[in-house]
This record gives C-alpha cells, structure tokens and sequence, in this order.
C-alpha cells in the first residue's frame, strides 16, 4: 500500500494514507512513552516498539492493536532500538539497547526466540577480529 507511519513522542501513532495526497487515515492505540521502532510487514500488519519497552502488532485492514508484550522482563525493560520485518514470510526482528536480539512471530503475534548480542574476544578493533557478534545465549 500507499501508507505512512508517523509517531510521537508521547507514544501516538498515525496512519498516513498517501494514495490520493495526504490524509489522515487512523490514529492507532500507542505506546506509554515515545516511539523508538517502525516496521511493515507488507499491506498487512504495522509492527511498532516504544522506549515503554512495548512491541504492538496492528492489524492495517481494521486499524486495531491485535496484540502487545513486553520486549524484555521488568522491572527495567531495554528499549528497543530497532525493528525490521521479512516481506516473504510473516517474521519480525527487534534488537534492543542491551543487545537482546528477538525473532517475532507475525502469524501467531508472539515472541519466537531471542538471543544476547556481544563484543567477541578482544572487541571488534582488536587486530585479526572482525566486526561480528558472539550468540551468548538463545532461548524461547
């Protein structure tokens, strides 16, 4: 489709419909602190994550919230700091500020697996070391 996602500081979040000019399609329920994260999984599902430390999942034909979680268990949940959807098949990926990596389920509207990004041996500058970062731990 011809939409637009546009949050807010404060946590709202607007559907910009593109097709005919500008206008205002929905404002959808948002988070309880600014917006960090956006994605689309094509026409169908809008994927959003607050600095609250929420992941939403909206349905974009009803323009309704379909589910929400936690990123990451309280009491201090790392914000989420990037989101980015397959257009193939119904998945999502979020990454936190703490280097939690999560895999989302956009079918079934759940967390699927997440893992803990870090700084291999000697860090990424260390001679002879590459930029890539060690699985730590995965679980469900």
């Amino acid at each position: 489709g011809c939409l637009f996602a546009a949050g807010g500081s404060a946590g709202s979040l607007a559907l910009i419909d593109t097709a005919l000019g500008p206008s205002l399609k929905a404002m959808l329920p948002g988070h309880y602190a600014e917006l960090t994260a956006m994605t689309f999984h094509r026409s169908l599902v809008l994927v959003s994550a607050g600095a609250d430390g929420w992941i939403h999942h909206y349905n974009l034909q009803t323009n309704t919230l379909m589910v929400r979680y936690l990123c990451s268990p309280p009491p201090t949940p790392a914000q989420v700091t990037g989101l980015v959807s397959a257009q193939t098949l119904p998945l999502a990926m979020s990454l936190d500020g703490a280097g939690g990596l999560r895999l989302l389920d956009l079918r079934r509207h759940r967390k699927m697996a997440n893992a803990l990004c870090c700084q291999g041996p000697g860090g990424a500058d260390a001679p002879g070391e590459g930029a890539e970062s060690e699985v730590a731990g995965v679980g469900r």
